[in-house]
């Protein structure tokens, strides 16, 4: 599980770490605003060796809705899209194409 930035998780008392950081989160959301910018995450479970992109829209919308301070695969796979992908030797190709594809053409641009 990936643990993420919120207001109401932040401590007076100590700094906490998050694996999504506020700066993260707030960056994308600006970055999404720009004509012809799809912004988001690309998060991979390493356990299950699968790839979701998380358009930064529906992140804020999962984490907004939730009491949670992580997500895990089954919130992710919930609003992101499945990246194909393949394992060669020892890294990872991904089908690039069907991402921008798939992405221009949910978010209607």
């Amino acid at each position: 599980s990936l643990t993420f930035w919120k207001e109401e998780f932040e401590t007076n008392n100590k700094k906490s770490t998050f694996n999504i950081k506020k700066h993260q989160i707030i960056g994308l959301k600006s970055a999404s605003g720009h004509k012809g910018v799809i912004a988001g995450l690309l998060i991979n479970f390493r356990k299950t060796n699968k790839t979701y992109f998380v358009h930064i829209d529906d992140f804020i919308r999962l984490t907004e809705n939730t009491s949670k301070k992580s997500v895990n695969e089954m919130d992710v796979s919930s609003v992101g899209l499945l990246i194909p992908q393949r394992q060669l030797r020892v890294n990872w190709r991904y089908d690039v194409q069907f991402l921008i594809d798939k992405v221009g053409d949910i978010r209607g641009r």
